[in-house]
């Protein structure tokens, strides 16, 4: 059976995702999570904590479109959450910064990790959308 075409992004109906994101053996690395492939809106983040990381955080960035994906530029990259305390258990929401939620084609969402996380154990689930209100 033949294949189908390519259906470009801008013809397929709009993104409602849950990205959940397990972290089991973090290191001090930060790491990708999401790439944008239209405008997309992160609406929450919240980390859930099974074995935490004292003096630790983890905050959500976007590296502009262009740029390399690389740990270094996902440290240097835009906020988008506040820096959300690893430091106890349970599931902790993460504030999103709304004047940069807003993330257009060609970013890429990362975790920006601070201080020890060798012993973080937990789940980061990220809410997003292509639908603007």
């Amino acid at each position: 059976m033949p294949g189908e075409n390519v259906l470009p992004v801008e013809h397929y109906p709009d993104d409602f995702r849950v990205i959940n994101y397990f972290i089991h053996d973090a290191s001090a690395a930060d790491e990708l999570l999401f790439y944008c492939d239209r405008t997309m809106v992160v609406d929450s983040v919240t980390v859930s904590v099974s074995a935490a990381a004292a003096a630790a955080t983890v905050t959500l960035k976007a590296i502009a479109p262009g740029t390399a994906p690389t740990a270094g530029n996902v440290a240097t990259g835009t906020a988008v959450s506040n820096a959300i305390s690893l430091a106890a258990t349970g599931a902790i929401a993460g504030t999103i910064v709304n004047t940069e939620n807003c993330l257009p084609a060609g970013t890429h969402l990362g975790l920006d990790y601070t201080g020890t996380v060798s012993s973080l154990r937990g789940m980061v689930t990220v809410r997003i959308r292509s639908r603007l209100k």
